[in-house]
């Protein structure tokens, strides 16, 4: 696989580890089981494979032994990768609240 790949591919990814939290909720405002934990799982997972998808960059840097590349994109990688963890902790956490919310509403009514 060529090693341009591996970031295109993570950017993409982490794009949609933030988009499925918001799906989730916005679908949860018009149905009633619209399977939210399922997205949030997913972005979970969706992040996790954008990481895996970085560290293999960084370790095709080492295998090539291009240094200088790897020592100028090392701390970028890390920081939007500590900023893509929290995003999502953080949407998928408000996904998980009004999921529970939500069913503790219903709880109620019945």
């Amino acid at each position: 696989m060529d090693a341009t790949l591996w970031n295109v591919g993570s950017i993409f990814l982490a794009l949609a580890a933030w988009i499925f939290p918001v799906a989730g909720l916005f679908r949860s405002l018009k149905r009633k089981d619209s399977g939210e934990l399922l997205w949030a799982v997913a972005s979970f997972a969706v992040c996790g494979v954008s990481l895996c998808m970085q560290l293999y960059y960084q370790e095709h840097l080492v295998a090539i032994r291009d240094w200088s590349a790897l020592s100028d994109t090392a701390d970028t990688a890390a920081a939007l990768g500590r900023n893509m963890v929290l995003f999502t902790l953080a949407a998928n956490l408000l996904l998980i609240w009004r999921i529970f919310r939500k069913d503790k509403g219903d709880r109620r009514k019945a």
